[in-house]
């Protein structure tokens, strides 16, 4: 018998779901939490545009390791920046306010 098979049996004669199934567990909804669009563009927002800025700012500044060290760290926090202004404007508006 395949595994799926027995999983759906064994919870056939359980009844249901016995609470133990992660994927079967009711999760409150969130009316704050990202989803769909929102998600994308913040989680860009967070992981690769502070990267692509650290980036830029290493290739900018020359091949002194010193200045590609500047650059790197000074395009890393204007990445952060960037990205704390866009989950701010991208932040879904209601809810309780907590």
């Amino acid at each position: 018998m395949a595994r799926s098979e027995q999983d759906a049996g064994e919870r056939g004669r359980a009844g249901g779901c016995c609470g133990q199934c992660a994927s079967e567990r009711e999760i409150p909804d969130d009316p704050l939490a990202l989803r769909g669009w929102r998600l994308v563009v913040g989680s860009c927002a967070v992981f690769l545009a502070p990267i692509a800025l650290a980036a830029a700012g290493a290739w900018r500044l020359g091949p002194s390791g010193t200045g590609q060290l500047a650059g790197a760290l000074g395009g890393l926090a204007a990445g952060a920046l960037i990205a704390r202004g866009v989950l701010a404007g991208i932040r879904p508006r209601g809810g309780t306010g907590a």
